[in-house]
């Protein structure tokens, strides 16, 4: 089983992409890129969970806003236009979840 990683949409001067950089550090780089901004992210298909013994599904996207020193998760759906739209956050500030 692998590791999960939400990769941040937005590139570096230089070109690359976070991740691709040795050193890189997903906390500093998560509060440099989001900090005081909204930001979706993808898990790249609704999921399902147990709740109190029930089955629920759990929306693909989720749309995360600045709460204090971090950010919280406002709304969960399968519609990214919608919640792209509704709360104003550019593609550039989507991010994917990848299995590694």
């Amino acid at each position: 089983m692998g590791a999960w990683f939400f990769f941040p949409g937005p590139r570096h001067k230089n070109g690359t992409r976070p991740q691709e950089r040795k050193g890189w550090d997903i906390e500093q780089e998560w509060s440099a890129l989001f900090r005081g901004k909204a930001f979706i992210t993808d898990l790249g298909a609704e999921q399902q969970a147990q709740v109190s013994g029930e089955t629920v599904t759990v929306g693909r996207y989720a749309v995360w806003t600045p709460d204090g020193e971090g950010h919280r998760i406002i709304e969960v759906g399968a519609d990214l236009e919608r919640l792209r739209l509704t709360h104003k956050v550019g593609m550039e500030n989507v991010c994917v979840l990848v299995r590694r």
